[in-house]
């Protein structure tokens, strides 16, 4: 039997499937199967697995209908023969040494579960996640260890499969968040774990191109699914605690840490995206907030509001129409670069900071480049091409006005860096101007490896 067992969920990932695969190849340990189930995949995504299980030993594939990441995990976990199991994306990777050195951690320090670093990469800044890092120095980790609750990816986890089964643990179908899951399950029944850090998950984000996975779409379904495994998680907690204490005042340290956890979550993954939020959904979301900040104790509703001062909480807008009458800052567009139109407005309405107003000429909106789905956008304002910016500065209802002269896409946090720098009004378009050529060139040399 293979020390480990590696699992692979694949649907429709033919992109980038080939770059986990090669990861793969090239581990400097090879006592390992990888085990993929093809999860009804339409694309070509069946035939490169099925070219890479031919050639290589202890590859194997497992075909069902398409039923969910959950499902997909479950069977592979039925089938696994490994003394641990890692639970891999088809769109991520791994480092040449990642499999042996977190078998070689698992061997000295004898713990149900292993974690280790992740490195963020593809379209966001490339970075390692600082959470992870923290967990990685960690020689022991019980289940009241608060960064778990920030340690949203699992490929970066190796765990003992005795200890899943003897724990009757599994993948709730619950949608997206599962893999949090899954992971506080697993440390509230009993398993321990340690941390690696000479090994690295590079978990890949493509959100800015490739739109939102189904998992990860600021939605009323990913929004309700979360609370519910937050709800679940502080249940969890709450027990453990009455059990051990035979008291629960509400302000214990992971009680709060649940709680603000599921605060920023509520924030950085839908509040943000305001503008691709319905009225359902914002309202929702309003109402869970609002639920959470009565539990907070003064120090956490206070440090919810410092992390976030951009947003002025703990008010959140009740619509789209009341929040278009407070814009921040007024974007007018005036660029000669038409085609460029669509690709800059899809940055523009993922940004971290979304409380602007956006002008544009007629003759820009009707060019054919305009995206359809901003055309009615509550805080868009279409103006004729004569006299444009000074009607637009006459009718614009922030004191910041930004004149914007290129297309090229957005870095997400550019309006974010606007907003929250103290400099006078009149000098926001000059930080702009430098935050946004800032952003670009980091992330281009990050990019190469500098």
């Amino acid at each position: 039997m293979p020390k480990l067992s590696i699992i692979i969920p694949v649907y429709n990932a033919e992109k980038y499937l080939e770059d986990a695969l090669e990861s793969l190849i090239h581990q400097s340990e090879e006592d390992f199967e990888a085990i993929f189930v093809n999860d009804g995949s339409t694309d070509s995504s069946a035939d490169i697995i099925g070219r890479y299980c031919d050639e290589y030993v202890g590859f194997y594939c497992i075909d069902q209908e398409h039923s969910g990441i959950s499902a997909a995990r479950n069977k592979g976990l039925s089938q696994a023969g490994g003394d641990y199991v890692m639970f891999m994306d088809a769109d991520d990777i791994i480092t040449d040494v990642t499999v042996e050195n977190m078998l070689a951690a698992a061997e000295a320090r004898k713990t149900d579960i292993i974690t280790c670093r992740v490195w963020y990469y593809g379209n966001t800044l490339p970075r390692y996640d600082e959470r992870a890092d923290t967990l990685a120095v960690l020689p022991l980790m019980e289940k009241y260890e608060r960064d778990l609750l920030w340690s949203t990816t699992l490929g970066n986890k190796i765990f003992k499969r005795s200890a899943l089964i003897k724990n009757r643990l599994s993948f709730a179908d619950i949608g997206s968040y599962g893999d949090l899951l899954f992971l506080i399950e697993c440390f509230f029944a009993g398993m321990n774990g340690a941390g690696v850090g000479t090994a690295v998950y590079e978990k890949r984000y493509h959100y800015d191109e490739d739109g939102f996975s189904k998992h990860a779409e600021p939605s009323l379904k990913n929004a309700q699914n979360m609370i519910e495994i937050m709800s679940r998680i502080l249940k969890m907690a709450e027990d453990a605690i009455m059990r051990e204490t035979d008291r629960l005042d509400g302000d214990e340290a992971y009680i709060q840490e649940v709680l603000y956890r599921t605060a920023v979550l509520l924030i950085d993954n839908f509040y943000r995206f305001f503008w691709l939020l319905d009225a359902e959904t914002l309202k929702y979301i309003k109402d869970e907030f609002i639920i959470v900040a009565e539990s907070f104790a003064p120090e956490r509703l206070k440090k919810i509001k410092e992390k976030n001062a951009d947003l002025g909480l703990p008010y959140i807008y009740e619509s789209k129409e009341e929040a278009a009458k407070e814009p921040e800052m007024s974007l007018l567009l005036d660029v000669p670069d038409k085609e460029g139109i669509a690709g800059f407005i899809e940055s523009l309405y993922l940004q971290d900071y979304p409380f602007f107003e956006l002008f544009v000429k007629e003759s820009d909106f009707d060019s054919g480049y305009f995206p359809e789905k901003w055309k009615n956008a509550e805080n868009l304002r279409v103006l004729p091409d004569k006299n444009f910016f000074e009607n637009a500065r006459k009718d614009s209802l922030s004191r910041i006005a930004i004149n914007i002269r290129d297309t090229k896409p957005l870095d997400r946090r550019v309006l974010r860096e606007v907003c929250s720098s103290k400099a006078p009004a009149a000098l926001k378009p000059a930080i702009f101007m430098k935050t946004r050529k800032n952003f670009s060139i980091k992330k281009t040399l990050k990019q190469k490896g500098f």
